[in-house]
């Protein structure tokens, strides 16, 4: 295996681009054993050759690495800049390694407050920066923020919450727990309930935060005394992708019916598995996801057509505005 690999790696230096010279690489990068000498030879392929960033990773972390591999990586850190997965595997193997990323905290802090790079690479930084204390203000901005990637804001909040005072802790919890997230929320939880063996109760929250669906449901998985929420598709992705504030006790099973509710719930699914892979599909969907959720507002509520047989004569846009003309604000909670 080594003798393919110093073979390769001849190759590679010769510039020769035969067929499976890199496929021998990957080959033998995934399957050798910890040897610094290997490790040296191809670290500066991360640069060189960034499209074998992953096994060249995959081998640094087997090692552990001298002075110099480490100076070099540090080096790719503060310099790279044209792909931002290259950092991202440079901080993650130094972390593996258990180096200190203090001379780099300013670097990683300016990375965090313009949030202009990659969600991996801001993760990254934020886990670096909970080596120190001193980088706790910008860790909390990034926890209370929406604007940084939830992958972020969940790096950022397993560093906070090292904190060893069990009163600043829970204060660090409060900042994110009316999150819609749910990589954050079940991380959270986790943290409250386990770690620190706390509950929603002991945050105090009163009035000043509304808990997700999602956030209750989960909770109630640690805590039996939470109440028992029926699921609602349709609430969750209101809430979650797109930022809708549910203020009332909205029951949607209740406004629409159970048969009415499902169909919503699978046209609304249908459209989100579309949303990237077929525009046009996911429009559709969502517009008969639309004209079921509006029919119990249309007829029942506002009484503008007789029957939904009615007012499926009426096109989805003439039902906004016949409806916004009616009247601006809606009951529809039970």
């Amino acid at each position: 295996m080594k003798r393919l690999f110093w073979q390769t790696h001849k190759d590679l230096s010769l510039s020769k681009e035969e067929n499976f010279v890199e496929r021998h690489l990957r080959f033998c990068l995934y399957r050798l054993e910890a040897d610094l000498s290997i490790a040296e030879a191809v670290l500066p392929y991360l640069v060189d050759r960034p499209w074998l960033s992953q096994c060249i990773h995959s081998h640094l972390r087997k090692n552990n690495l001298d002075q110099k591999s480490i100076q070099d990586l540090m080096q790719i850190v503060e310099t790279h800049k044209v792909y931002d997965d290259i950092p991202t595997l440079a901080i993650e193997t130094l972390i593996n390694q258990g180096i200190s990323l203090r001379p780099l905290h300013g670097l990683f802090r300016r990375w965090l407050t313009e949030n202009n790079r990659d969600w991996a690479l801001l993760a990254a930084a934020a886990t670096a920066l909970g080596e120190n204390t001193d980088n706790m203000s910008v860790l909390l901005n990034s926890i209370e923020s929406p604007l940084y990637s939830p992958s972020v804001r969940r790096a950022a909040l397993i560093q906070a919450l090292r904190t060893k005072n069990k009163h600043e802790a829970l204060g660090i919890v409060k900042l994110a727990i009316d999150s819609n997230e749910p990589i954050l929320l079940d991380t959270l939880l986790y943290l409250l309930y386990v770690e620190r063996n706390a509950s929603l109760e002991s945050l105090n929250l009163g009035n000043r935060k509304i808990l997700s669906q999602y956030c209750i449901a989960v909770a109630r998985g640690y805590d039996d005394s939470l109440p028992h929420l029926e699921e609602c598709y349709i609430k969750h992705i209101f809430t979650r992708n797109y930022k809708v504030t549910i203020t009332a006790p909205i029951d949607f099973h209740k406004l629409l019916g159970a048969k009415e509710h499902a169909r919503a719930s699978g046209f609304l699914w249908q459209a989100e598995q579309s949303y990237l892979s077929n525009p046009s599909r996911y429009v559709s969907q969502l517009n008969l996801f639309h004209e079921e959720l509006l029919y119990p507002i249309f007829v029942d509520k506002l009484q503008l057509k007789a029957s939904k047989e009615e007012a499926k004569t009426v096109a989805l846009r003439n039902k906004l505005d016949m409806i916004l003309k009616k009247s601006r604000v809606i009951t529809i909670s039970n």
